[in-house]
This record gives structure tokens, sequence and C-alpha cells, in this order.
């Protein structure tokens, strides 16, 4: 585990250090990389360790959070100011705002394409060092430069995409952009082409080697999630059932009690279902506390040694960045029970406590003990099962609306059953379920968008799930964006802000962030900003 952790060494920092003009932040490693580097497979092992952590690196594991939360409804600013945020929280975004800035992303995949150019030639220098070997270090790199890419897509739209090393100085750093959907075409294509070569496991004694690196499954997770992107919802059910077929993952297990609650109309008695607060503590410490747990897929490994980048945005509440939006929370995701106040969601607690994100604030659900700064080792999960389950049921209800009659109202209760493995292991309440007598697929698609808000609040997926839901079918659900906009902003920003997301797509989309426009030539503003200002050019 330690050595999963570990910084970049001096020398791969040498190697991929940020060069002056670079635009990308693709670094130049001229003679260093090809003299003095690769020529061992120690080589090539440490610079795909490197890789991994530039990934855990402040710059893109706050991005991996933020990007699909700070658009989105369920974070709200705390009391100590972070205007960045603020401004992005009001809808003001500009060139300008730093967390436009998308450097630290391409500098990973600049790392990528590096190990992919340099580490063939290890083959000739390093007789131990064997094809399989090298086979299995460009897969990780190919897998991590997929997910980097799907991050940028999903945050700038259409973005430069390039598998060219940029390793000397004499090289030209301008590319132009290339539109979102052949990037994920391209970024699937990539991915579907090394996923195979990907072990299903690294180790059999360590949690984190398993977690921490691409696996198959890792794979798989990000090509389902790309699939239901690109709306080709048959390749995402497939990609889910390889992964939940596998029996690799399990959802972690909560204790149940349960009461007798009468009904006073009528008298009669039922039984309604509670966990119980070992219950509770057990799932909250195995996935935020512990990390590595049986149903993680992929999460970012960090450690006493290398600290995760949350304290200040969450743990000093009320004095921190951001805080939960209580009345997002309270009034749409988390209502009470009908049957008894015994009975409540656990993942509300979990989520949000003493107007915290108790996810990465907490130490333990049953104090309000919050974690000191050397103690935010919590990692950050990226995929995990419950969000294979649930989108396996999103793809199924996308399918079920070319079917019709009983066959339509077979596939909704099918993706059902996956929603309700995370409800019941929730201890979801009777007041946010729906009927069930009378499926549609609206019914279910706006039901499955809430349970991802449950499952996943504060996990970076929010901005993602609304707007992959709002932009299907060319936008015949732009209606999740605009009313995400009551809770997203303040009052008085509510009006131009659904105003902005209705009258021009690009709106969707950061702006690139000023520093990369006059560093490359070929770059060209998103058309929503202009020269860095919001404008109301129409779609």
């Amino acid at each position: 585990m330690k050595n999963f952790k570990i910084l970049i060494s001096l020398l791969l920092l040498a190697i991929v250090s940020t060069s002056c003009d670079g635009w990308l932040n693709l670094t130049p490693t001229s003679g260093v990389a090809r003299n003095e580097y690769w020529q061992s497979k120690e080589d090539v092992a440490s610079f795909t360790t490197g890789i991994y952590s530039a990934l855990v690196g402040d710059d893109v594991s706050l991005r991996l959070i933020l990007w699909g939360e700070m658009r989105a409804d369920m974070l709200t600013s705390g009391t100590k100011n972070n205007s960045n945020f603020s401004l992005i929280k009001q809808g003001e975004i500009t060139s300008y705002n730093s967390y436009c800035d998308w450097g630290s992303f391409y500098t990973v995949i600049n790392n990528c394409n590096t190990l992919i150019k340099y580490a063939p030639g290890v083959l000739d220098i390093d007789k131990s060092f064997t094809q399989s070997a090298l086979q299995l270090n460009e897969a990780q790199a190919v897998g991590v430069r997929s997910l980097m890419y799907f991050y940028l897509i999903r945050n700038f739209g259409d973005i430069p995409y390039t598998t060219t090393a940029y390793v000397d100085d004499s090289q030209d750093f301008s590319i132009a952009k290339s539109d979102k959907d052949s990037v994920l075409n391209y970024t699937i294509r990539d991915m579907e082409s090394v996923v195979e070569e990907l072990p299903t496991y690294y180790s059999t004694s360590s949690a984190a080697n398993n977690k921490g690196k691409f696996t198959r499954y890792a794979g798989y997770a990000l090509l389902a999630d790309m699939y239901l992107w690109k709306e080709n919802y048959q390749k995402t059910v497939d990609y889910c059932d390889k992964i939940i077929s596998s029996g690799q993952y399990a959802l972690i297990p909560v204790e149940k009690d349960s009461v007798d609650v009468t009904d006073d109309t009528n008298g009669t008695t039922k039984r309604a279902s509670y966990a119980t607060d070992g219950g509770k503590e057990n799932l909250f410490n195995k996935l935020y506390v512990t990390g590595n747990s049986a149903e993680s897929i992929f999460e970012l490994q960090f450690g006493t040694d290398n600290t995760n980048p949350f304290y200040t945005w969450f743990t000093t509440a009320p004095s921190s960045y951001a805080i939960p939006n209580t009345d997002f929370i309270s009034e749409s995701l988390f209502l009470p029970s009908t049957l008894s106040s015994t009975c409540k969601d656990i993942r509300q607690q979990v989520c949000s406590s003493y107007n915290t994100v108790w996810k990465y604030a907490g130490l333990s659900l049953s104090s309000k003990t919050t974690r000191t700064e050397a103690q935010m080792i919590g990692n950050l999960i990226v995929y995990r099962l419950a969000e294979v389950y649930l989108m396996r049921a999103e793809a199924k209800t996308q399918l079920a609306a070319s079917m019709s009659g009983d066959q339509q109202q077979n596939e909704l209760k099918e993706a059902l059953k996956d929603v309700d493995l995370i409800r019941d292991r929730a201890n979801a309440v009777d007041a946010t379920d729906i009927d069930r007598s009378a499926l549609s697929v609206s019914t279910v698609e706006e039901f499955i968008l809430l349970e991802e808000a449950r499952e996943f609040a504060f996990e970076g997926k929010r901005w993602y799930d609304v707007l992959r839901n709002a932009k299907r079918n060319n936008y015949a659900n732009l209606k999740y964006l605009v009313n995400m906009c009551v809770y997203s902003t303040s009052a008085d920003k509510v009006y131009s802000l659904q105003s902005k997301y209705s009258n021009n797509y690009n709106s969707h989309y950061l702006p690139i962030y000023y520093d990369d426009l006059q560093s490359n030539s070929l770059l060209k503003q998103n058309s929503f900003y202009g020269d860095g200002t919001t404008s109301t050019n129409k779609k």
C-alpha cells in the first residue's frame, strides 16, 4: 500500500514537470527521458506509479469533485470565502476563473502518452521486460488517459485530443479542438482496445493495489459510463453485466431491525425496518473512512504521507468553502417516512451531518468528531458497485422507451430491481418511492436521477447525472437543468441562470482558461463566453 501512495520520485518529476509555455502543461522530456530514463522494467513501473500519483495531486483530485458538484444543487458556499467558487455558484463564469484551468489533466494525459511512446523501447534494453508486462503498463496508461478525457469533454465540450507525447521543446504545442462527440468516440475506441489486457486483480493481499489501479472492471465501469453518455444503452448494460456477474464486488450490507407501526385510520399493524447504529457505522466506515471496500471498483489512494485536499473545503464548517445545501437535501431528496420517525434513509446522515459534508469531514456517524487536517486520508471513490447498478437501471429504462405494453412494463420493472437493491440497503423510505402500479419511462427516469443524487451526494457525480439526462434525445429534458437552478444558485440569480441554460447549450460547458487561449493560437473559446464574459448567443 505504501508503494502505491508514494509521491512522484525526483526523476519522474524531472520528466513530467511543466514546461514554460506549453499551453496544455505538456512537458518536454528531451534528453532525460530518452538517454537517462527508460532503461529497465523498473523505470517503466515507476513511471506508471507516477501517473497514478499525479491523479491524487490537489489540482486533479479537487477538480474531480468540484467539476461534478459546483454547478449543481447539493453544495452551497460556506462562510469562508472562495471567490472563484462563489462566482460559479452565481452562474458568473469567465475564462479567468481558476477552476476552468484544465492544465493538470493534460499533464496526466501527456504522462500517459509519454509512457506509451517510450516503454516499448525498454524491450530491447532490458531482456527481463516482457511483452505482457509492456501491455499491462500501456493498458493502465490508456485507462487513466481515457478517464481524463471523459472528464474533460463532460466539462468543456469540444477539447483538444492528442495521443502524441510532447517530449521536446522544438515540438509545436498548438492543437485545435476536436468536437466532443469525436473525442468520446476516440476515447471509447482507445479503452476498448486495451480493456481485456488489464488484469482482474493485481494482488491477493492488498486491497489498495486492486482498488487503486486500473483493473479490467474499472475499465468496464468507465466504458459503461461513456456509453451511457453516448446514449448507447445496450452497450452500457453489457459492460455493467460484466462487472455484476463477475462476483468480484458486493454491496456493503447494513444490519437492520424493525418496529411495529399501527395505522391510526384502520388499526392495522405493519412492520417497518430501520438501520441499526452499528449497521450505519459499518457502511460509513468501510466506504468513506477505511476505504478500499468490497464495493469499490476504483478509488484514488490517499494516506498520511499524501493527504487529500478537502480539509478547507468541507471539514472546518461553517468556516469552510462549501457546505451541504440543506434546502435541497431536505425538500427534494430525503423526505420523512409516513410510517414512523424511526425509519430513515441512512444516506441523509452519511452525506450531510452537522452542516458539513460528512463523507469527507467525519470520522464516524456516532460522534461529532471531524477529521483534523492530518486525518484527511479518505480516498476519493471514482467507481463503486452501487453506481454500476444505477447505470444499468438508467440504461434499461431508456431501452424501455422503444418498447410498449407489457414488454415496456417488464423492462421498467427490471430496471427497478437494480434501484431497489440500492434503496433497500440504504433503508430508503416510502415517501421517496414511486407508484409501481403503472410505470412510465419518464417517471422511472426521474426516480433514478433522484436516487443517484441520494446515493452519490458530494461524490462528484451530480452535475454529470443531471446534464446527461437533460441532453438526452437532443435535450428533450432540458427541464432537469432548468429546474436545478432553483437550488444551485441564489434566489436573485435563478432566472438569469435558467435563461442561459435554456437559450444557449454551450453554457452547459465551462470556458477555456484565458492562459491557454493566449498560449495556443489554434484554440477557440467556447462561443457562449466570447472574450471570457457571458453572452446571449443563441444555441
